[in-house]
């Protein structure tokens, strides 16, 4: 074995520092292991030198490209600034302002409102696009949700336009009620009778008003404001902008018959009378909903319009079902005519033949009490020129024949009452097969009940009831007053009695702002809450604000404690019971079985022609003093 040993006492290095090399001392530097190292470490400076200078230019490139990064921002930026500035005008909100520009400055309202129609469809579709796509949906998916939410459908295009024609004053709200979803007209003869009313007065439509400006030439002043003589009011028409002076009268009648066409005094502001649809735009944060309640179209909150839905309150309608839903009513409301139109035809032939039976009979009942006249006359005059027949004879012989008189008479009221039942029966039967076929018709409303002879009346609250009600009674719709029993002439009676025409009257008042149609209602019943005449009814139309008087006749056949239930309404299916008001009718045993006049009254004979009559005896004491009376 040979064993070699090396031993290395010392290693001394050396760098120079002006270079940055490593060098040996001089007993190392003919080491091959030394010089082996130090070419190493050489190596690797050079190699920390070189990533140091990549990463350097690394650093500087990256410096350099963000640079150039921003300044190409910056400039796209101001190429961007420059392009819409050029382009400015062809945007298409400019590209619409230059063409409603060129339109006359009355109808440039219903313009933008088309072109805000159209921009709210194309956010509702992004609005549909974006939620599809954030929801993981396909692009395909998307442009499907975006054609859905923002296409158009025709029947939308002309319900819109009309209501825009409508808030800008260029339509009538009620007249465009008349078209259906396609634009035509409605032919009907609810449409017709519809027509008649709204052309009633042509002079009050707005194609005569634009049509006829020269009610009074408007003087200028020097600073071009225009004026209008005391008395007079400033009226613009809204097509072509004259200016003209109106009297007070006749612009106050355009204002309550919400003449479109014409702005009055200053109100540039103007609208015609138009309706909640699913297609108004509402405030922002609020949406249009259906109040099932109140029947409809409401705008509300957010928070409101989530209540309502939860609480099933209110219901959510595209425009789409709304319109269709209106055509629908169309023919729903012809049916109504229809019926109405029968029902009112046969009111009427019910009116003529009962008020025949009542003047048959009363003409009869006015002939039996002439006759009655005539006979106690005959026996009073004996009883005054033959001193044989004494008062207890007299009195006695002119009961006898007022018993047989009343007796004969309460023959023909029973023989009238008969009459009139039979009448009412068959009109009730006439009145079913009108109605009959609408059962099951749910947009129908017919009161079934009223062809019930079983139905009780409405219950009766006798300690509200009173003979004349002053206090005004509201059932919100209309203001009743001096609800009271009246005669013909609208005397009220000291004293009620058999057979004697009784009116029912009323003063009925509107108060809302437009006409309002009416129905005054009454039926009778007795102390039983049993019915003595079935409920007979008026119609018609108030003006805004107006009162009328109605009444409707009863005439009492027997004695006793009658109610007269008043209800009112704005048409029969809408009639609520409003008020009673007590009819005594006095009983005939008033009258004594052993005097001819009633108990503490008198019998006295008229100078003037013998005829009997009943007096109080301070009356009776009177009347003889003066000489006009006798025993």
């Amino acid at each position: 074995m040979v064993i070699l040993s090396l031993s290395v006492t010392s290693v001394a290095y050396a760098q120079n520092p002006d270079s940055g090399q490593m060098t040996l001392s001089k007993d190392l530097s003919n080491d091959p292991i030394a010089q082996d190292l130090l070419r190493k470490i050489e190596q690797t400076k050079k190699m920390i030198t070189e990533l140091e200078r990549k990463e350097f230019e690394q650093n500087q490139a990256r410096e350099n490209l963000e640079q150039m990064r921003n300044d190409s921002i910056a400039r796209l930026a101001q190429d961007l600034d420059e392009w819409e500035r050029l382009w400015e005008k062809h945007s298409s909100r400019n590209s619409f302002e230059q063409f409603v520009n060129h339109k006359p400055s009355f109808v440039q309202g219903v313009f933008w409102d088309q072109f805000e129609f159209m921009e709210q469809k194309v956010l509702a579709g992004r609005a549909a696009m974006g939620n599809v796509l954030a929801n993981g949906g396909t692009m395909q998916e998307a442009k499907l949700a975006y054609h859905s939410a923002a296409s158009t459908q025709k029947i939308e295009l002309i319900e819109m336009n009309a209501q825009f024609n409508v808030k800008h004053n260029l339509a009538d709200y009620e007249e465009q009620q008349i078209f259906n979803s396609t634009g035509q007209v409605h032919f009907s003869p609810a449409t017709q009778a519809k027509l008649a009313e709204i052309y009633s007065d042509y002079k009050t439509q707005p194609g005569y008003i634009i049509a006829n400006t020269d009610d009074l030439n408007v003087p200028n002043t020097e600073s071009g404001a225009v004026l209008c003589e005391t008395g007079y009011v400033l009226v613009t028409r809204v097509t072509s902008g004259v200016k003209t002076c109106v009297s007070n009268s006749i612009a106050q009648k355009w204002i309550d018959n919400n003449v479109s066409g014409v702005i009055v005094g200053s109100n540039n502001n103007a609208a015609s009378y138009l309706k909640i649809t699913p297609g108004t735009q509402c405030e922002e944060n609020h949406f249009v909903i259906y109040n099932t309640i109140q029947s409809e179209y409401q705008c509300v909150s957010d928070a409101i319009a989530n209540k309502m839905l939860s609480e099933k309150t209110g219901e959510i309608h595209t425009l789409p079902e709304y319109i269709l839903k209106k055509d629908a009513q169309k023919i729903t409301d012809d049916a109504i005519f229809t019926i109405n139109q029968s029902i009112s035809q046969l009111q009427h032939d019910y009116d003529a033949n009962l008020k025949s039976i009542e003047i048959q009979y009363n003409k009869m009942i006015d002939s039996e009490k002439s006759s009655l006249k005539n006979e106690l006359q005959e026996v009073v005059a004996k009883y005054k020129n033959d001193g044989k027949i004494n008062k207890e004879l007299i009195t006695e012989i002119l009961l006898e024949i007022r018993n047989t008189s009343d007796s004969l008479t309460e023959k023909l009221y029973d023989e009238k009452l008969e009459s009139i039942q039979l009448l009412n029966i068959e009109f009730k039967k006439s009145l079913k097969d009108i109605v009959n076929g609408y059962e099951n018709n749910p947009k129908i409303n017919i009161d079934w009940n009223i062809f019930d002879d079983d139905i009780p009346m409405p219950q009766i609250n006798k300690d509200i009831s009173t003979q004349t009600m002053s206090m005004p009674i509201q059932n919100g719709i209309f203001t009743l007053d001096n609800i009271g029993i009246v005669d013909a002439f609208g005397k009220q009676f000291d004293e009620i009695n058999i057979g004697q025409a009784l009116q029912i009257a009323a003063d009925i008042t509107n108060p809302y702002d437009h006409d309002q149609q009416f129905v005054y209602a009454i039926a009778i019943a007795d102390e039983e809450n049993n019915t003595i005449q079935d409920s007979r009814w008026v119609s018609g139309t108030l003006n805004p604000d107006q009162t009328f008087n109605v009444s409707l006749s009863w005439t009492p056949d027997y004695s006793g404690l009658y109610y007269a239930i008043v209800s009112t309404g704005a048409n029969l299916n809408s009639t609520v019971h409003v008020a009673n008001v007590s009819i005594e009718v006095q009983p005939s045993d008033r009258i004594s079985n052993e005097n001819y006049c009633k108990n503490d009254y008198v019998l006295l004979f008229k100078y003037s022609d013998n005829s009997p009559m009943c007096a109080s005896p301070d009356t009776a004491s009177k009347l003889i003093d003066i000489g006009m009376a006798f025993y």
